[in-house]
């Protein structure tokens, strides 16, 4: 038989034709380098504690996860080590290390300092000594630190963690707030000295030119009353100073402005909160009120700028608005029956998440910019999940769960039993899928295998 001269039957033909599609679609099918999926790897802590042992340190270490691997890696096993925040590009990771020679909950005050290492947890070296425990801040270029304002150490963040003399205390101090250049041999630079000790730290403007925190009023005035401080970052300048109760707040995506909320004691003696909502330029432009609100949920900008979103009360039960950036077009979203709160905007500014009740458990729902289609998330009837983020520029949440999850932020703790969870809101079963242990606290993440000329993502603490 000649295999030169042999034809293939008709039914050859269309297999082999088959299979050339095939094998062609094989590389197309493939994404490539710049459309995969991004891995974020997330951070934290955990303290583990020796009960009924009197003086008796807690050991306290670093931990890391990656979206695409459930195995969490313990980066420090000194048992000094807390409180870490990934730098913007996921390389560093600035923490708070406890000196070897001293212990929290110890006869004899512990010594603090501001350490840095790589994202592996490689080649730890030691910035600046500090005062108390803290939450160092990167800047969004990941090339400065800025830390201050003392916090109590909480090992755990509860209904009953923190007493009334506690928190007066906490609120009653001013602390300084400094600026270190890690990559330089340049001491540390005073920015301000009446920095006040509250659970959302420093929070710099989205092109990084600007800070903003919660302080004491520079001129005087009483000590418990709270602002809103701002300071130029590239200038040696005094901080300016805002309305009294100004310590809920959020920049433009534009960097220009600032909404704030603020409490009327007025209001407070006919037994009704009222919060009054104020937008303020950073040119030193006089505030302009927005709205007012029974509920100081912290507002919120959209992405775009153009609303924010904020809670209201009725009858009791909390709900959720926007308004225009300028102080038109109020709009109701949710009905007070849902007893909706804690909205986030997505970074593309199309959907909200938020927390509402099923079961008298706190649970996650999503909805549309414009209160459509609302869709719940999670549905356990055990479990309470809040404390909400969007993990980075991804339609991924973060999520804290539990039985009792404290509404407070978890930065220095967390609820008694909560556990980190993400979840996907692509995910129509709504599964969450869970990220770091019980004790597990001071989550922050980025983006670890992002180009590094990509400024989309910034480093995120979960508030």
């Amino acid at each position: 038989m000649s295999y030169s001269n042999a034809r293939p039957q008709p039914g050859m033909w269309s297999l082999f034709v088959t299979l050339a599609l095939v094998f062609l679609a094989i590389p197309l099918a493939r994404p490539s380098n710049d459309e995969k999926t991004p891995t974020i790897q997330f951070v934290y802590y955990r303290a583990v504690h020796i009960p009924f042992a009197m003086d008796a340190p807690s050991r306290k270490n670093i931990y890391a996860v990656t979206t695409d691997n459930a195995e969490e890696k313990q980066l420090t096993t000194d048992g000094h080590s807390l409180n870490p925040v990934l730098s913007p590009d996921g390389s560093r990771i600035a923490y708070l290390h406890i000196t070897a020679d001293t212990c929290e909950h110890c006869l004899v005050p512990p010594n603090y300092e501001i350490n840095v290492m790589n994202a592996d947890g490689s080649e730890p070296r030691t910035l600046a000594t500090v005062e108390g425990p803290l939450m160092p801040s990167w800047s969004p270029d990941g090339r400065t630190l800025v830390y201050g304002g003392a916090a109590p150490a909480l090992d755990q963040l509860g209904p009953d963690s923190l007493d009334a003399d506690t928190l007066s205390k906490m609120y009653s101090a001013s602390y300084p707030l400094y600026r270190i250049d890690p990559d330089s041999d340049v001491p540390p630079r005073l920015l301000a000295d009446n920095a006040a000790s509250t659970f959302a730290g420093p929070k710099w403007s989205p092109d990084g030119k600007w800070l903003a925190y919660s302080c004491r009023d520079p001129q005087g005035g009483k000590r418990s009353d709270l602002h809103v401080c701002l300071l130029k970052t590239g200038e040696q300048t005094e901080p300016k100073s805002f309305i009294d109760g100004a310590v809920r707040y959020s920049w433009s995506p534009d960097s220009t402005e600032i909404v704030y909320s603020v409490f009327t004691p007025r209001a407070n003696k006919n037994r009704a909160e009222l919060y009054n909502v104020f937008v303020v330029p950073t040119d030193g432009s006089a505030p302009r009120l927005l709205t007012t609100s029974n509920d100081g949920h912290p507002p919120q900008w959209s992405p775009d700028g153009q609303k924010i979103v904020f809670c209201e009360r009725e009858k009791n039960k909390s709900l959720i608005d926007t308004i225009n950036a300028d102080g038109t077009g109020k709009l109701r979203l949710t009905d007070p029956k849902l007893k909706a709160s804690g909205p986030v905007w997505s970074a593309d500014g199309k959907l909200i998440v938020f927390n509402a009740p099923i079961h008298d458990k706190l649970q996650v729902q999503l909805m549309n910019a414009d209160g459509s289609q609302v869709r719940v998330l999670t549905h356990d009837r055990k479990l309470s999940c809040a404390n909400i983020r969007w993990v980075q520029n991804t339609h991924l949440l973060l999520l804290l769960c539990g039985q009792t999850v404290a509404p407070f932020g978890v930065q220095f703790g967390s609820s008694v039993d909560g556990e980190y969870y993400t979840l996907s809101v692509d995910n129509p079963i709504g599964t969450p899928r869970r990220l770091a242990k019980q004790g597990s606290m001071a989550i922050s993440s980025a983006i670890h295998d992002k180009p590094k000329s990509n400024a989309l993502f910034d480093s995120q603490v979960l508030p």
